[in-house]
C-alpha cells in the first residue's frame, strides 16, 4: 500500500504534468496565432503586390502608345526640315510647303500615365520584392519619363513655334507667294547667300534638337518594352 507521501508525490507529478500541457498549449496557440497573422499579412502584400504590377504595366502600354505618337510627330517634323532645307538649296518647292512648316514647328508635349505609379509609392515601393524590378520601375519614371517631359516642355531650345517661328517665317517670307489656287508655297526669286546660310542654321539647329528628343523617346521606347517583359514574368512567378 502506498504512503502518503508517494500519493503526494504522484499528485505533485500530475499537476505539472497538467501546468505543463497548459503552458505548452498556451505556446502553441500564440504562436498559431502568429503565423496565421503573418500568413495573413504576407498573403494580403502578395495581393496588393500582384495589382500594383498589373497596374503598372497597363499604364506602361498607354505610355507606348503616346510616345509613339511622339515619335511620329518628330520624324515627320525632320523630313519636312529636309525638304525646306533642300528648297532654300535650290531646288523646287514641297508640294506642301504649308504643312510642312506646320510640322517643322510643331511642339509636342509628354503625356505620361503616372497615376499607377504614384499610388504605388502611396503604398511603398518595398511592397515590390524584386529589387531589380523595382529599381527598373523607378529608373523609367523617376528618370526616362522625366527626361522626356523636360526635353518637350521646359528645355528652352524645343520651343520651336516661340522660338524660331517668327525668325525664320521672316527669312522666307520675301522669296515666297502663294500659288493662284492659294494654300501652297512657291519660290519666286533667288534667294541671297546670306538668308540662305541663316536659314540653314536655324533648320539645322532644329533637326538636331529633334533628332536628340527622338533618340531619347526610343531609349525610353526600348527600356519600357523591356520593364513590360519583366512584369510579365513576375506576375507570372506570383
Amino acid at each position: 500500500m502506498a504512503t502518503k507521501e508517494q500519493i503526494e508525490t504522484v499528485i505533485l507529478k500530475r499537476k505539472w504534468s497538467f501546468y505543463l500541457l497548459e503552458l505548452l498549449v498556451v505556446f502553441l496557440g500564440v504562436t498559431g496565432a502568429f503565423a496565421l497573422s503573418e500568413w495573413s499579412d504576407s498573403r494580403r502584400d502578395a495581393s496588393a503586390e500582384i495589382s500594383a504590377l498589373e497596374s503598372i504595366k497597363v499604364g506602361l502600354e498607354k505610355d507606348l502608345e503616346d510616345i509613339e505618337i511622339n515619335i511620329q510627330a518628330h520624324e515627320g517634323g525632320i523630313q519636312a526640315i529636309d525638304s525646306v532645307m533642300a528648297w532654300i538649296g535650290g531646288q523646287p518647292a514641297p508640294d506642301s510647303m504649308g504643312f510642312n512648316m506646320y510640322l517643322i514647328f510643331r511642339d509636342l508635349i509628354s503625356i505620361q500615365n503616372s497615376g499607377p505609379y504614384d499610388m504605388l509609392k502611396s503604398k511603398g515601393l518595398d511592397i515590390i520584392q524584386n529589387d531589380s524590378l523595382r529599381f527598373q520601375i523607378i529608373e523609367v519614371y523617376d528618370f526616362q519619363m522625366e527626361i522626356l517631359e523636360k526635353l518637350e516642355e521646359e528645355y528652352h531650345s524645343n520651343q520651336y513655334h516661340k522660338n524660331y517661328y517668327k525668325t525664320i517665317l521672316e527669312g522666307i517670307i520675301d522669296f515666297i507667294e502663294f500659288k493662284p489656287t492659294g494654300g501652297e508655297y512657291i519660290s519666286t526669286k533667288s534667294m541671297d547667300k546670306r538668308t540662305r546660310k541663316l536659314l540653314l542654321v536655324y533648320l539645322n539647329d532644329i533637326k538636331f534638337n529633334r533628332m536628340f528628343t527622338l533618340s531619347q523617346y526610343k531609349e525610353t521606347q526600348l527600356k519600357i518594352d523591356n520593364l513590360i517583359n519583366n512584369l510579365d514574368a513576375e506576375l507570372k512567378r506570383l
